[in-house]
């Protein structure tokens, strides 16, 4: 908790950290996660928070959809395909993103793919496209003025497509965006 809380003070002073816990099974990983984000709570930071999971091996996104959810307030099954545009759309405005290049990817992403995406027949563009809204969408988290910490958890069943963004932000000089 001590050396998590040392690249805590790190990324306060505006510097980029990525820190991986790694050990055996019931080790007290998960524990330990939780222990610091509780400490982060009551701070100013950002904290996005997301699980990878067993079946999400085959979901591209999955642990990113989740903190999408959470951040622009689609939680609850259920939301309209409409109502998760409009929701997208204002955050997008907000963090002065362009919504007509990155809008029809992550609508997609959280809506499910439902031919919102015009002639773009091919799914690898596709993909290249989503991947470039997300990042574009984590820097515009990044510029807020607030430290950032993004916890993903259970990394070891992350798919290919999240490994890709996180590999891209890790390299990302964040201060120079």
């Amino acid at each position: 908790l001590a050396l998590l809380n040392e690249h805590w003070n790190v990324v306060r002073e505006g510097n980029f950290r990525a820190v991986n816990v790694i050990g055996d099974a019931g080790l007290g990983k998960s524990r330990l996660i939780f222990e610091f984000t509780e400490s982060l709570r009551d701070q100013h930071v950002v904290l996005l928070e997301a699980i990878c999971r067993q079946e999400g091996t085959a979901m591209p996104f999955q642990p990113l959809t989740e903190v999408m959810r959470s951040w622009f307030g689609l939680m609850e099954e259920g939301a309209s395909r409409d109502e998760i545009e409009a929701k997208l759309k204002q955050g997008l405005e907000l963090f002065k993103l362009d919504s007509e290049a990155s809008l029809p990817y992550l609508v997609n992403l959280l809506a499910g793919f439902g031919g919102h995406l015009g002639a773009i027949p091919a799914s690898e563009l596709v993909g290249v496209r989503t991947r470039e809204a997300l990042r574009n969408l984590i820097l515009s988290v990044c510029r807020l003025g607030k430290p950032v910490v993004m916890v993903v958890e259970d990394l070891h069943w992350v798919d290919s497509a999240t490994q890709a963004v996180l590999d891209d932000m890790a390299v990302t000089d964040l201060r120079a965006r």
